[in-house]
């Protein structure tokens, strides 16, 4: 068992990366926390700011599992943000499916009437 340095939640060392260089042989931060600081410097906002994006869950179906956080690709293409275009937190599957669509309202506009038939 740790506790991890950024959450102070005592967990299994299983939840800790690999770092040979420590004496336990695993990071500081869990792993739940080693994602989220390492979001926090892609994407500008604290470790605090993105633990309350996280609890709403996803904009979409309401989940909690998996969540990234979303912005406007026109903004800015690829995976950083100027911090100014999130939209907010979607889980991978429905980040993935308006990924696919191109983030074009109109493709899942037909998506729905398709589903809908």
């Amino acid at each position: 068992m740790k506790i991890c340095k950024q959450c102070s939640e005592e967990k299994l060392l299983a939840d800790f990366h690999k770092a040979p260089n420590n004496k336990d042989g695993k990071k500081s931060t869990c792993k739940v926390c080693d994602s989220i600081l390492r979001r926090s410097d892609r994407y500008g906002f604290s470790y605090e700011e993105i633990i309350d994006m996280f609890k709403s869950g996803c904009m979409v179906c309401g989940g909690s599992e998996k969540l990234h956080i979303d912005h406007d690709h026109n903004c800015c293409p690829g995976k950083y943000t100027c911090g100014n275009c999130v939209r907010g937190t979607l889980c991978q599957k429905c980040n993935q499916g308006i990924g696919y669509l191109n983030d074009d309202p109109n493709l899942l506009r037909l998506a729905i009437r398709y589903l809908e038939k």
